[in-house]
């Protein structure tokens, strides 16, 4: 398990935002937020690796950069974590087990990430 130590800084400071909005929303104390503020980053750093290996269609990685451009956000609120757009697609249609992701997306993958382009089917889980 990561420790706050083998935190990047871009990490502590998503770290840090995960820990506020958990605190501030009541859903967890200090101290268990912070534990589990690392856990998300742990997960994203997973995510991050998983998706280095997968074979992501051109249209996804076109779709993310498409709806960053348009949100102005590199990265999304899925559950309490902030991901990249493509992993946080993965992690809704998948789970967050990386073992259970594919090795390759299919056309419903690419047909998800075409509906949350035009605002439909996007989780409640997911904030923009």
């Amino acid at each position: 398990m990561l420790t706050i130590t083998d935190l990047t800084d871009e990490e502590h400071v998503r770290c840090f935002q995960i820990e506020d909005e958990l605190v501030s929303a009541r859903t967890m104390d200090a101290s268990t937020a912070k534990t589990y503020a690392v856990v998300c980053i742990e997960r994203a750093r997973a995510y991050a690796l998983r998706v280095a290996t997968m074979a992501i269609p051109l249209y996804i990685t076109m779709w993310a950069a498409q709806m960053a451009a348009a949100s102005g956000k590199t990265v999304i609120k899925v559950h309490h974590n902030y991901l990249p757009w493509v992993d946080a697609l993965l992690v809704v249609r998948y789970g967050e087990d990386v073992h259970a992701w594919p090795d390759s997306l299919t056309e419903k993958d690419v047909q998800r990430a075409r509906d949350w382009k035009a605002g439909a089917d996007v989780p409640a889980s997911v904030r923009v």
